[in-house]
């Protein structure tokens, strides 16, 4: 049984084929015995699996949807100690794992990770996520980030 730790050097890949239904995954594993190179261990998986469905088309983002300025004032409203906001925030995105991990890393903004894996997973549809977004937060009770949403939503519509 191999072990896996911060001393074995993995390589992962997973292709897609144009206009095609199939997906490509590869694993390489490389395995040395107390860093010596010369005994050097390698190891190339090559799985293709086949699907029946179309996969989805990719959103056409050209850029964020919540630009610096709100992410600067939502880093302000939720991020203060004592307060669980952005924990909150994080509970509804059903990222309830990476909540410990923000509190431990105390030099980034746990809001700012947030709204960068928010605008990850969000559908790129902007009236849908604006209005998700207004939603969470109305869950969580916070009218003043939803202020803060509308005014950043109405600015965004004016340009």
């Amino acid at each position: 049984m191999l072990r896996e730790n911060n001393y074995v050097t993995k390589a992962y890949k997973l292709s897609r084929t144009p206009r095609s239904n199939s997906v490509n995954v590869s694993a390489s594993v490389y395995v040395t015995q107390g860093g010596d190179q010369s005994k050097k261990y390698s190891e190339t998986l090559q799985i293709l699996t086949h699907t029946n469905d179309e996969l989805p088309p990719k959103p056409k983002r050209t850029s964020l949807l919540l630009k610096q300025p709100l992410r600067l004032i939502l880093k302000s409203l939720l991020d203060p100690d004592g307060m669980s906001d952005w924990r909150m925030f994080a509970h509804k995105l059903n990222l309830d794992d990476v909540i410990p991990k923000l509190e431990k890393d105390t030099r980034r903004s746990a809001t700012y990770e947030l709204l960068n894996i928010w605008e990850s997973i969000r559908s790129g549809d902007d009236a849908a996520d604006w209005n998700n977004l207004e939603r969470i937060f109305e869950e969580i009770g916070r009218k003043d980030v939803i202020t803060e949403i509308l005014i950043a939503k109405s600015e965004s519509s004016a340009i």
